[in-house]
């Protein structure tokens, strides 16, 4: 059965915007192929971005921003990870955006970023899985992301 894409939104301050848009028309993709890539290079800080017992937390809002929301396609794997990096790192989506495009784009000097699109993969994640099992009294969840193997030996590091 084939997939499509799963369109969904996400609320970003329009310089943040305009930040995005730029990019992704220097490199030649679209919108959405940027923020999965910018996305997906985020997860090499999975070990200090994770937490626990507390609530998601939303871009500040600074008094005189102007917000957008921005529509967004993912493939069906991207979804599942970014959504599940959500639940995990207690950030939300756009807020992991934002994050992503000051650490990527905004806050580092131009042969850095040649350097980020260079090594941007988009075949890092290659697969998803989650399942759940009812072991004794407890509901366990499994759930796996499939990495690239370079891109695991980058995390690994």
């Amino acid at each position: 059965m084939a997939h499509s894409t799963i369109h969904t939104t996400l609320n970003m301050q329009h310089s943040m915007a305009a930040v995005l848009d730029e990019y992704a028309a220097k490199i030649g993709i679209k919108r959405s192929g940027l923020v999965a890539l910018l996305l997906r290079r985020f997860i090499s800080n999975w070990k200090k971005m994770m937490r626990t017992m507390t609530s998601v937390e939303y871009q500040k809002n600074f008094s005189g921003d102007n917000w957008k929301k921005v529509h967004v396609f993912f493939e069906p794997v991207d979804y599942e990870v970014f959504t599940d990096m959500r639940n995990c790192f207690k950030w939300s989506v756009s807020a992991l955006l934002a994050m992503a495009i000051r650490k990527y784009l905004i806050n580092v000097q131009d042969p850095e970023k040649q350097d980020f699109f260079d090594q941007s993969d988009n075949y890092q994640i290659h697969g998803y899985h989650c399942e759940g099992k009812l072991y004794n009294n407890n509901i366990c969840w499994h759930i796996i992301w499939e990495l690239d193997e370079k891109f695991t030996q980058k995390l690994a590091r």
